[in-house]
């Protein structure tokens, strides 16, 4: 009788202590998932995240409401992997997808992204007509899952509930143009945070630069640059960076990539504006926070 009195004690007492390790466990989930929520969609600054994609571009913007933008979508699923890292578990919607022009290093991943994530709505610069099997299973997808799509144009302006702005400064509007020159139709535009402003550029080419700088180079005066073409000399030409004069310069950019990017002649025209480079070759995935009138940066 006391041997099965002491059995049945242990057995209590080991049952209570995994129950009370359970609840312990529970509740310390819990708690992080409830500051994690807190941290990620409770008002909070601004913050832009160039995803480590290999020789392409995809970036992460979230909003201080914590809505987000994917801008370009890299050249495959690569961007998949790299918005897990960025977006909490259970988000499974992209509120906005900017599709900077119809590049597969750009655009191809975007298939991938639309399986995984529903889409609110998309902005294009409206060259569609690249006949790539890339570009037309991309739109096909889009189309198919009936995602609202809207090409923008200089002088467009879209406002974020947060404060938050985004202003298009390039194409002034869609001009027909060979599979040869979609860098060209690459949308330029600014997302402004209070005083903190960074400048997204795609793929544009130095000849967009100019005309922007002829246009109104006060526009162009920001914080963070996300330097053209990967770095390719034939963008970031002095005159743009000098109307820029960015603090920090951002470049997304493959290892050992067979276009050589970036060109060591964009790196030194860009330290000659005194700019803090961050590329994804050396940081890795970049995150760069707003104070409200700067932007502070460093690789995860």
């Amino acid at each position: 009788m006391h041997l099965f009195l002491s059995k049945y004690m242990n057995y209590r007492a080991r049952s209570l202590t995994l129950f009370i390790s359970i609840v312990v466990l529970c509740c310390t989930t819990m708690y992080g998932l409830a500051m994690h929520w807190h941290t990620t969609r409770s008002p909070q600054r601004m913050t832009v995240t160039m995803l480590d994609i290999g020789q392409g571009d995809a970036l992460y913007v979230r909003f201080g409401d914590g809505s987000d933008m994917l801008i370009d979508a890299s050249p495959d699923r690569s961007v998949l992997t790299e918005l897990a890292e960025v977006m909490p578990w259970w988000d499974r919607t992209i509120d906005t997808l900017i599709l900077t022009h119809p590049d597969s290093d750009h655009i191809a991943g975007a298939h991938a992204v639309m399986q995984q994530y529903t889409i609110g709505r998309i902005f294009d610069c409206g060259l569609r007509d690249k006949h790539t099997e890339t570009v037309k299973r991309v739109y096909d997808d889009i189309r198919e899952q009936d995602i609202s799509l809207q090409s923008v144009y200089a002088g467009d302006q879209f406002d974020i509930p947060s404060g938050e702005q985004i202003h298009i400064l390039s194409p002034k509007a869609l001009v027909p143009q060979s599979e040869k020159d979609s860098n060209s139709c690459s949308l330029v535009f600014t997302i402004s945070d209070q005083n903190a402003t960074v400048l997204f550029t795609g793929d544009a080419p130095a000849e967009i630069e100019e005309q922007l700088v002829t246009r109104d180079s006060t526009i162009l005066d920001v914080d963070v640059l996300k330097v053209a073409h990967h770095g390719s000399n034939t963008s970031s030409v002095q005159s743009f960076l000098d109307a820029v004069t960015p603090s920090i310069a951002l470049i997304s950019v493959g290892e050992h990539n067979s276009y050589h990017h970036p060109h060591p002649s964009v790196i030194s025209r860009l330290k000659k504006t005194g700019a803090q480079i961050f590329s994804t070759v050396d940081d890795g995935r970049v995150r760069c926070v707003s104070t409200g009138e700067m932007f502070e940066c460093r690789g995860e």
